[in-house]
């Protein structure tokens, strides 16, 4: 599978994470200075489609294609750590095993939720510890058991005794965690039904695990994935002291609390707040216990936009509306990447990327039109299977035609890793990742050696001294690592080293040591006195800081600035998105500049506004605009910040 990384530019490395061996991509496109993620994701979706000939490419060329934001990664980690402070997230590497994804999160310092040997072997091969891994199946294959014993994973979940009987035979050192059912009536996935001890059945467990002489350290349970009713998570946090209290009954020494997932993007921060207020109230602050969690679409989802072909057109009349509509068919469907419309209670949204030669990607004809506007279309997968239907109506205002492409936002959780090969089609697709953020950039090391490299490393006669120059050490260890291709790397071999770096400097690689100063009389007035000497140096330095003072006083002081992402969420999909939108623009304030915008699906029709904008921080309070933004009481039901940068 091909991958790309979109953004190259060149960096000094200044970080202690760990280098990798070679990049992980096989092609490196420059960023040509975006920042903006829409723009770096547009950029990339644009440049692949417009590559390809329909009529002439071999097969696989136009095949589906993702184009991930690990930067979007990267912000919904300081979101989670802004709102849940107190909670270490073990990401779910079910939702997305994506190979760059686990090494950023692994990076930034997080968990790992596995469900399996594969899983646990896929994020131990990262160099991860094995102690940020919890083995969260509580029916669990015995040789898989076996295995964490020899890896040294400790950490695992379980929820009835022929597991505990099952772990005392085969790993009685396990650190284990008693998984509780939960109310997760209100999710999309529930969890419950299947795994999950009834809390009539805890002390009753406790009692097993204690007999067979097992540790039991924690309790674990799981709302279910996509939760829709924060108070879930108040009621399970209840039930888990309540266990806590059983445990300490019974002499265990329970240190960790895992409160699972079920986190979505779009009600974090409201689920955040019950969370806060459970965590307070049952196991507050400086208690001595853990709190972790296991998140996994709240990372992932809206990082990953699948782009498709349409590989075929149908015509339908319509006698009734005296018109026609189109049947279009694109070369992914329930059994590939769509799955999660089975399965996961999904709903992707078509957008046009490309159509009749031109690149439509976010904007407004892009989008899907108003009932009764524009050309009626049903989308359909590529299998021969009738229920292999995307979306079973949609109308969009252009004339879509075999060779065009559509794209599909939010799609990075339980997509591509539930993919399958039915009739045939490839579940291996090629995915281009771009980054937004920097700090994500410089945790990853997207870095691309030059014939620049080539000649500062050949110039050097050994590699530098790690202790007096750790980050020039690591560099050097970096560009051994292509020396079979340094023939091959881009730039002009034939330029020495010289040419590289300040114009003024003047470097000696590997002086011999200096020879001892002459004594030298000529400066000594061995009859008078050099205060006078001392007396004229004061005054020059004097007269320099007096300079410099002033014109640091005449300096410009900078501006602290922040760029901001809001999501304003309208009552009802009748209400006028159009005067929601000018009525949240006509709010001015010295120091506040509106930026783009757009809407963005949030289910059964109704779609949020999300409009970015910059704003002086000593001028605008954040607080005091979406008071006045909840003002609008005709069209706004709630505001949230969902992103926010210093410039």
């Amino acid at each position: 599978m091909a991958t790309a990384v979109l953004d190259n530019h060149q960096q000094h490395v200044t970080h202690n994470h760990m280098l990798m061996k070679k990049p992980l991509s096989v092609d490196y496109l420059q960023n040509n200075g975006l920042i903006d993620p829409k723009q770096l994701i547009g950029e990339a979706l644009h440049k692949r489609a417009e590559s390809v000939d329909h009529e002439l490419c071999e097969p696989g060329d136009e095949d589906t294609f993702y184009v991930a934001d690990l930067g979007e990664v990267y912000r919904q980690h300081l979101r989670w750590k802004k709102n849940l402070p107190r909670v270490k997230p073990f990401y779910a590497v079910k939702c997305n095993p994506d190979p760059k994804v686990l090494r950023l999160l692994a990076e930034l310092g997080t968990g790992f939720d596995c469900a399996s040997k594969g899983e646990i072997e896929q994020v131990l091969a990262m160099g991860t510890s094995p102690e940020r891994i919890i083995y969260a199946q509580p029916c669990k294959t015995n040789s898989y058991v076996r295995f964490v014993k020899n890896a040294g994973v400790k950490q695992m979940t379980f929820d009835n005794a022929d597991e505990l009987y099952k772990i005392a035979k085969l790993y009685p050192e396990a650190e284990l965690f008693l998984r509780i059912m939960t109310d997760d009536t209100s999710s999309l996935c529930r969890l419950s039904m299947k795994f999950g001890a009834a809390m009539d059945t805890t002390e009753s467990l406790l009692a097993v695990a204690k007999n067979l002489g097992l540790n039991v350290v924690g309790v674990s349970f799981h709302v279910g994935s996509g939760a829709s009713d924060p108070l879930a998570f108040y009621k399970a946090v209840r039930d888990a002291h309540t266990v806590f209290q059983q445990a300490a009954d019974f002499g265990f020494s329970m240190r960790t609390l895992d409160v699972g997932g079920g986190f979505c993007g779009d009600t974090f921060e409201q689920m955040a707040g019950v969370l806060r207020d459970a965590l307070d109230e049952f196991f507050p602050a400086g208690n001595g216990i853990d709190v972790i969690a296991e998140p996994g679409r709240y990372y992932v989802a809206t990082a990953f936009t699948i782009a498709c072909n349409i590989i075929a057109r149908r015509t339908v009349e319509d006698p009734t509306l005296d018109g026609k509509g189109y049947m279009v068919y694109i070369n992914d469907g329930v059994y590939g990447n769509f799955s999660s419309i089975m399965f996961d209670h999904q709903h992707p949204v078509a957008r046009i990327l490309r159509s009749n030669g031109r690149t439509l990607y976010d904007t407004p004809s892009a989008s899907a039109c108003s009932a009764g506007e524009g050309v009626e279309y049903s989308v359909w997968g590529p299998t021969c299977d009738g229920i292999d239907r995307i979306s079973e109506s949609i109308r969009f205002e252009t004339i879509l035609d075999v060779g065009d492409w559509l794209y599909f936002e939010d799609m990075g959780a339980y997509t591509k890793c539930s993919a399958t090969q039915f009739n045939g089609f490839s579940n291996s697709h090629d995915v281009i990742y771009v980054c937004s953020e920097a700090g994500a950039k410089a945790l990853l090391n997207i870095y691309s050696a030059t014939q620049a490299d080539v000649a500062c490393f050949k110039a050097l006669k050994e590699s530098p001294d790690a202790k007096k120059f750790p980050n020039a050490a690591r560099w050097y260890k970096h560009i051994a690592t292509f020396e079979d291709e340094f023939a091959s790397l881009t730039g002009d071999a034939s330029k020495p080293y010289t040419v590289y770096g300040p114009d003024v400097a003047e470097v000696t690689l590997n002086p011999a040591k200096a020879p001892a100063a002459a004594d030298d009389d000529d400066d000594v007035d061995l009859f008078g006195s050099d205060d006078e000497d001392d007396d004229e140096a004061a005054r020059v330095r004097e007269e320099r800081l007096a300079e410099y003072r002033k014109k640091k006083e005449a300096k410009p002081k900078t501006i602290a600035k922040s760029v901001v992402t809001l999501d304003v969420k309208p009552w009802d999909d009748e209400t006028d998105m159009v005067a929601l939108e000018a009525s949240v623009r006509s709010i001015e304030k010295d120091g506040l500049v509106w930026g783009a915008s757009s809407l963005k699906a949030v289910g059964f029709g109704i779609k949020k506004l999300q409009i970015n904008l910059v704003v002086e921080d000593d001028k605008v309070s954040l607080d005091e605009l979406q008071e006045q933004i909840q003002d609008f009481e005709d069209y706004v039901q709630s505001s949230d910040v969902v992103a926010m940068q210093k410039l």
